[in-house]
């Protein structure tokens, strides 16, 4: 029956019904919870062709929002062959301004029944050659959507009064969206994150910003000098939603910690600017509950992302630079912030997995390995009794053993460390846990033919030797004051003092016990 209601569409039409039914079954099926569900019609006549002709950010007035509702209301009846409909407003947030409430602004679109959304909930419907996508069309429903509650949060910004919390609901409702696009192939985060500026610049969100903390804490970041695509208020929202390809896509990351807390001087703010691994680790603006998904089977949504994580290190940013800001203790850095606050009780095992990729890449991408806390939460995250036997259980206790022996390693290496910027080699993604054969073959007399007389050293050290191999030794380095090096020789030899020259890579001739010459540097 669907099917025959939408053959009734003009063919010149069916192009653009097909972009209203997106729009409105992708917001039915919002990945995160509590996220809202209610499509108004303002919004919806405001991005529906937001690929072709986008509608400026600004607020509008009465007369042309009552135009827009008219026009959307118009289309519907045209091109989507009475599937959509608009129905009376009864949620709470209201743009017409008016009592009672005007009956073409507030108004809400919805499927003409449920049965609608479950038709166009199998994957089949979506081939039809009504409702196909052309090829080559750019538009996406998720970037859409971002840019619909953008346009609400502005409009909520210009109500009267003012509904600040409804404005700060649409605004990070508008970048979970934006995130959410960031991750598709025909995504582009960028349509939402490059408009913020017109909303920050607006004159109203001083005041607005004033009664809402979460606001508050954007308007204390945003520099009316700077405002403007790709500047750094808007990627450290970027940073700490998550968007990865929009980050990606930035000359500049980091800008100097000088030129951070000049930044803050010019708006009054005694705080200072954070790094961006503050930003992605901790998101002090918008808040540790944000994200674009749910659960799933771990239950981490308070981790950072492992991608942007791994971004922000290959970019330079360094996990070991000395905060003096005065949320924190003084000397901390991004690392030893993370770790210090960092909490695990409440993790499953699949959400102890997340923690230990992350503790890798912070390893991997510089961070010290001599804080006492780093052994003590990889240790802790180690299952034991019923939980060794669950699913993750097994790879959690492999993973964190093999972090523990790359920590070990790390110690006792001689002053040369990783610096920011590092970036891992395809071999350094696999499992720490892995026993490179071919190295131990090439590096450990009698590996090959008898693995038995391993050294028991040597074959704990093994699980590192990816390290060794990898362009880790050939990073940036910078001097790092370290304890007597290396600690484990010192039980192997006599004379330690005889080592102290030794090239790195000439550490697994010496852990064998059978050094032939000593190699100068």
């Amino acid at each position: 029956m669907f099917q025959h209601m939408l053959s009734r569409v003009d063919q010149r039409h069916r192009e653009q019904g097909s972009r209203l039914f997106r729009i409105l079954f992708t917001y039915q099926k919002v990945p995160w919870p509590s996220a809202k569900t209610d499509m108004h019609a303002l919004g919806l006549a405001l991005v529906e062709d937001y690929h072709i002709s986008p509608t400026p950010i600004r607020p509008h007035d009465i007369a042309d929002r009552e135009d827009m509702c008219l026009t959307l209301k118009r289309r519907l009846l045209s091109r989507c062959g009475g599937l959509l409909e608009l129905v009376d407003g009864h949620h709470p947030h209201c743009f017409c301004n008016t009592t009672p409430h005007n009956p073409h602004i507030h108004r809400e679109v919805r499927f003409m029944h449920r049965t609608v959304f479950e038709f166009l909930n199998m994957e089949q419907t979506w081939e039809l050659e009504c409702l196909k996508t052309l090829q080559g069309d750019d538009f996406d429903a998720s970037t859409a959507l971002s840019l619909y509650v953008l346009h609400l949060a502005l409009e909520s910004m210009h109500s009267t009064p003012c509904r600040t919390n409804q404005t700060s609901s649409y605004l990070w409702e508008g970048l979970r969206w934006a995130a959410l696009a960031d991750t598709l192939p025909r995504g582009k985060s960028e349509k939402f994150l490059d408009s913020m500026p017109f909303f920050l610049l607006d004159a109203k969100f001083e005041n607005t910003a004033s009664k809402d903390p979460a606001l508050r804490r954007l308007y204390e970041r945003s520099f009316k000098a700077d405002m403007e695509p790709g500047c750094l208020p808007i990627t450290q929202i970027a940073v700490e939603a998550g968007a990865v390809n929009y980050v990606r896509k930035q000359p500049r990351l980091e800008a100097p910690c000088e030129e951070r807390q000049q930044h803050h001087s010019t708006r009054g703010s005694r705080s200072k600017s954070w790094p961006l691994l503050i930003h992605a680790m901790h998101k002090p603006i918008i808040g540790g509950d944000f994200r674009i998904s749910n659960l799933g089977k771990s239950n981490d949504a308070e981790l950072p992302s492992e991608d942007m994580l791994r971004l922000l290190l290959q970019r330079g940013c360094d996990p070991n630079e000395m905060m003096y800001n005065t949320t924190y203790p003084r000397g901390s850095t991004p690392w030893t912030i993370w770790i210090t606050n960092q909490t695990y009780s409440f993790l499953n095992g699949w959400g102890k997995m997340r923690v230990l990729a992350l503790v890798k890449e912070f390893l991997l991408g510089g961070a010290d390995p001599a804080p006492q806390r780093v052994h003590g939460l990889v240790a802790n995250l180690i299952p034991r009794g019923a939980d060794l036997y669950d699913e993750p259980g097994q790879r959690v206790r492999d993973e964190a053993h093999a972090i523990l022996l790359l920590i070990r390693e790390l110690k006792s290496r001689p002053i040369l460390r990783p610096g920011p910027g590092h970036k891992p080699s395809c071999k350094d993604s696999g499992s720490l846990g892995e026993v490179d054969s071919d190295y131990l073959s090439e590096h450990y007399e009698g590996a090959a033919e008898s693995p038995r007389n391993i050294p028991r050293d040597v074959e704990t050290a093994a699980a590192g030797s990816r390290i060794l191999k990898s362009p880790i030794l050939h990073s940036p380095a910078r001097e790092i004051k370290t304890e007597s090096w290396p600690p484990i020789l010192s039980r192997k030899t006599e004379k330690p003092s005889l080592f102290r020259n030794i090239k790195p890579l000439a550490i697994s001739k010496l852990w064998t016990g059978r050094v032939s010459k000593e190699i100068p540097d």
